[in-house]
């Protein structure tokens, strides 16, 4: 009966241990599945916090981008404004009796290419040299901006003889359209004695007013048939020839006409080689050549110098090998004016 007892005792002792056994692992088990429960719905909040996130951040991003990328190559000069001006520049030459080419511009180096030199803040070869407007060096700014300074947009050289070193630079001015030209290089400055091309503003209004529409993107007026030659007279050549000397020319000289182009040469008797000839093209562009003693000199100017005063001193500007580089050849040979005396 007493061993019955104990062995009753122990089952029952037993039994409460393994109660108790059951409630701890219970509870051990329960604790990390919350703690598991807890850390998945951590991550997950974490995962939707950076999916969230990410777009909105590259979205800002390509907005950003997509506005800067607009207001770079929309704001300022446009592939159809160039267009516009190669159409504007082409009848324009037309009327001018030449043909104008469009020149590459390199924008990450800030560099010209005109036909017959390079434009650049750093000249290190032969026909490379740095921009100077009004006598005044000016840094080589490539592309449109409405910042402080010169800004080139685009550029066109002149390609017939009597305008192969024409230049045109079509430019943002402090914001505001300007088209300057350009006719022979010069070095600047006695600190540096470095060579420049110096840029003067047109004074072909019309020139200027097409351009300033189509940077405000404005209807171009295309140039008139009518207005095609400058000069179409021998009283109109007089005229400029006057606007130029300040004086008629010479009774003891002779007018010549010569496929729409008027010489007014004269020759000394008393010295028979020394002869000279004033050569005006139909676009109103001058060139002067003289010879005597073996030596020549001359040189030529655009309309827009007769019309601004400054083709006086350009008709008179070059010699010897500098007016054969500029294309100015003796005008008694070219047109066989010596057969006429």
């Amino acid at each position: 009966m007493k061993k019955v007892l104990q062995l009753s005792m122990i089952v029952g002792l037993l039994a409460t241990l393994t109660g108790c056994g059951d409630k701890v692992s219970q509870q051990t088990t329960h604790k990390k599945e919350e703690k598991i429960t807890q850390s998945s719905k951590m991550q997950s909040q974490i995962k939707s916090s950076m999916i969230d996130s990410q777009p909105q951040s590259s979205q800002t991003s390509q907005s950003s981008q997509t506005s800067q990328t607009s207001h770079h190559s929309d704001s300022y000069w446009t592939a159809q404004q160039q267009q516009q001006l190669v159409e504007y520049m082409t009848k324009w030459g037309e009327q001018q009796h030449t043909s104008f080419s469009q020149n590459p511009l390199e924008s990450h180096q800030n560099v010209v290419r005109m036909n017959d030199l390079t434009i650049t803040d750093h000249p290190k070869e032969d026909k490379e040299a740095k921009l100077s407007i009004d006598s005044q060096l000016v840094d080589v700014h490539v592309g449109g901006s409405n910042d402080k300074g010169y800004h080139i947009v685009s550029a066109f050289s002149g390609t017939s003889s009597d305008f192969s070193h024409l230049r045109y630079l079509f430019v943002l001015h402090d914001g505001k359209p300007e088209v300057l030209v350009s006719d022979i290089s010069k070095s600047i400055g006695p600190a540096n004695g470095e060579p420049a091309v110096n840029f003067v503003k047109t004074s072909d209004q019309h020139l200027q007013n097409a351009f300033a529409n189509i940077i405000k993107h404005q209807p171009v007026d295309m140039p008139s048939e009518s207005s095609q030659n400058v000069v179409n007279s021998i009283d109109e050549a007089k005229g400029i020839y006057k606007e130029i000397y300040g004086t008629e020319p010479s009774s003891e000289g002779k007018w010549f006409v010569r496929n729409g182009t008027y010489i007014y040469a004269w020759r000394d008797s008393n010295f028979g080689s020394e002869r000279g000839a004033t050569t005006i093209f139909p676009n109103g562009s001058v060139e002067h050549f003289t010879a005597g003693g073996g030596v020549f000199s001359g040189g030529k100017c655009t309309y827009e110098d007769v019309k601004n005063g400054t083709a006086k001193k350009k008709l008179n500007a070059m010699s010897n090998e500098a007016l054969e580089n500029a294309g100015i050849v003796d005008p008694f040979a070219q047109y066989n004016l010596s057969d006429q005396w």
